[in-house]
């Protein structure tokens, strides 16, 4: 700005636009006006780059300002992009089509690179290669096969990347800390709020989709490059499309129906499908909390098999799964259905007997009461009368019971409940 050649018009606007004084029509062109004073100062054209364009776009498409952030982002573009004389080139990065989000009207000169094109694919994130030459240079040739499960998985074009960010982190880490454990470091810095919607506002062909693919299973849909904010709905085929370009999806493979590329994609890694859990989690901790779990509770203790069994085949009917461990999923899906009873302890893997049981409820006050449930896993929707039988054998052989009877307990309720992958739960009750 101290340069004799910027005319003082210019000078004046740039200093209230770094002051926060300037109005709003100033800013929208900001941009076009500093390539102006670069320009006029060194006489070069000006490189414009602008970062993760449609950032903005998905805060207000989720906030509900979205044509005017449209309308805004239009403008400041046009002046800085499409009439700027002063302009060599620009490049902007963004997870979806720029020429489709009618921001840029008459502007027809944009190359566009997505996910699908082999063009720049190197550029996006570390290749295998440069994964391998990091591991070297610091000595960590022993964590590529962790920062593979974690960070890799992404393909663009025909070019399989890491994440930089994550990557980066994580190498960071270990030199600081060799035991320290993988992070979900890039999925911990994003909003997520586009999974967030997907698991809370989903219908139930939706929800089936998620767990499919938390659970390891791919999904094709046909890809539309053209998708923008306006177009999404959690509900149709547009959002597994979004999930792609914003790499919470990868394709494994490609083929052409008609007029339509259809992709079949799954999770791109395990720090990707935390997010998917962690929102899932979430969520459903919120339907406990909001619904309640007392007909549930209330069941249980009052030695209803029946009711018991409907109303965890109704939460079931409500959830969405992921099978990290079966056995270890359900245990946790059920002990956290119970939790949080006033007048009763209920605990999780207690030391009990000649073992640990799955779960305890234990009316502490009197100690007239307790139930004990153990959970096990069926093969198959025929085989889950024989898990809860098995479940009952190890109540008996690792005296469970005896246990809480010498600790006072009069009367004793044993559950043995199963489920099966096909999310459906069987319970059997003997009491003592």
């Amino acid at each position: 700005m101290s340069s004799n050649d910027i005319v003082p018009e210019d000078r004046e606007i740039f200093t209230k636009i770094t002051h926060g004084t300037a109005e709003d029509d100033t800013y929208i062109t900001a941009i076009r006006t500093l390539s102006d004073c670069l320009y006029t100062t060194y006489q070069k054209k000006v490189i414009i780059l602008i970062d993760e364009y449609d950032v903005p776009l998905e805060a207000s498409h989720l906030r509900g300002f979205y044509d005017e952030m449209v309308d805004l982002i239009r403008s400041v573009f046009e002046s800085a992009l499409k009439t700027n004389p002063y302009l060599e080139f620009g490049v902007l990065t963004g997870c979806l089509r720029v020429s489709k989000e009618s921001i840029f009207t008459g502007l027809n000169n944009l190359n566009v690179y997505t996910v699908i094109n082999n063009d720049f694919s190197y550029c996006f994130g570390f290749t295998q290669q440069e994964i391998e030459k990091i591991a070297d240079d610091f000595g960590m040739q022993d964590k590529l096969p962790e920062m593979k499960e974690w960070y890799d998985g992404y393909l663009f074009g025909q070019t399989e990347i890491y994440n930089p960010w994550s990557i980066l982190k994580y190498v960071q880490s270990v030199r600081s800390n060799e035991t320290c454990p993988s992070q979900p470091y890039w999925s911990n810095t994003s909003s997520n709020d586009i999974i967030h919607e997907l698991v809370v506002n989903g219908n139930e062909e939706t929800h089936n989709q998620i767990e499919a693919l938390v659970n390891g299973e791919s999904l094709t849909k046909p890809i539309y490059e053209d998708i923008t904010y306006r177009n999404i709905n959690i509900n149709t085929d547009y959002i597994w499309s979004f999930l792609l370009f914003t790499g919470y999806l990868k394709p494994i493979s490609m083929h052409l129906e008609g007029d339509l590329i259809y992709a079949e994609m799954v999770i791109p890694n395990r720090e990707v499908s935390t997010v998917y859990k962690r929102m899932i989690m979430q969520w459903f901790d919120e339907k406990i909390r909001t619904n309640g779990t007392d007909d549930l509770f209330k069941a249980i203790i009052d030695g209803n098999a029946e009711s018991f069994e409907e109303e965890v085949n109704n939460w079931l009917d409500e959830s969405i799964s992921y099978h990290d461990n079966y056995e270890s999923f359900y245990h946790g899906f059920l002990a956290g259905l119970l939790m949080g009873r006033r007048g009763y302890r209920v605990e999780s893997n207690r030391e009990n007997g000649k073992g640990r049981t799955d779960i305890t409820i234990c009316e502490y006050r009197k100690r007239t009461f307790a139930v004990v449930i153990e959970v096990k896993i069926a093969k198959n929707f025929m085989d889950l009368d024989n898990a809860c039988d098995k479940a009952m054998k190890q109540i008996e052989d690792k005296h469970y019971v005896s246990n809480m009877k010498q600790n006072g307990y009069k009367k004793v309720l044993k559950y043995g409940v199963a489920f099966c992958s096909e999310k459906v739960c069987r319970v059997k009750l003997e009491e003592e």
